[in-house]
């Protein structure tokens, strides 16, 4: 890209202000521990999140609407620029909840294995087998994003599952459990099975 375009905006003044807005971002995880302290202040985080992004996406948006009007809605730039603008609120939505982030690489790196073993996924047979599938990589992908094991999470919802009301499911979450307690438990369980396994052997 030319630094000015024939149409008079500077494409670098977005870049400088995407720059300022992820550097808002990472400074507040960073000062709030988000990623390491369970019981970090959400409140305190998302005052300041509002605070120093909302400013720079303003900006943005103030960016956007100049190229809007001068760009034709055709080209790949006008094409895109109207894309953000017709998904600004939800784009900005994610100031509201502080364990969003402004963009969804995270999703993107957990799905990553599984895109790529895309072909693979053949033997499912059906739409419905491959929804099945999606549905149980969903789950494991949840229970490592909220540090539980993923095949302790599978016993558990199979021992809880038949004793749960459909009322009662928000408890069976993942970030509803302690990753600890529950490792701790099968890990004691596992050992006692292990045990009687060598006794009966005897």
């Amino acid at each position: 890209m030319d630094s000015i375009s024939e149409k008079g905006y500077r494409h670098e003044e977005m870049l400088v202000l995407i720059h300022k807005f992820y550097d808002v971002e990472s400074t507040l995880r960073e000062k709030y521990n988000c990623a390491t302290k369970p019981d970090w202040d959400t409140k305190g985080f998302l005052q300041e999140r509002k605070q120093g992004a909302a400013p720079v996406l303003e900006e943005i948006r103030a960016w956007l609407l100049d190229v809007y009007k001068r760009e034709p809605p055709k080209t790949s730039l006008g094409e895109a620029v109207s894309y953000t603008l017709n998904e600004w609120e939800r784009l900005i939505a994610y100031l509201e909840v502080p364990w969003f982030t402004p963009d969804n690489n995270v999703v993107e790196r957990a799905i990553r294995s599984f895109t790529l073993g895309r072909k693979n996924w053949v033997i499912s047979g059906s739409p419905r087998g491959a929804y099945a599938s999606a549905i149980l990589y969903s789950i494991v992908e949840t229970a490592k994003s909220n540090d539980i094991n993923p095949y302790y999470y599978f016993r558990y919802l199979f021992e809880q599952l038949p004793l749960t009301t459909e009322e009662d499911i928000e408890r069976l979450m993942p970030w509803n459990l302690d990753a600890g307690e529950l490792a701790q438990a099968f890990v004691k369980e596992d050992a006692i099975i292990s045990l009687r396994a060598k006794s009966s052997n005897q």
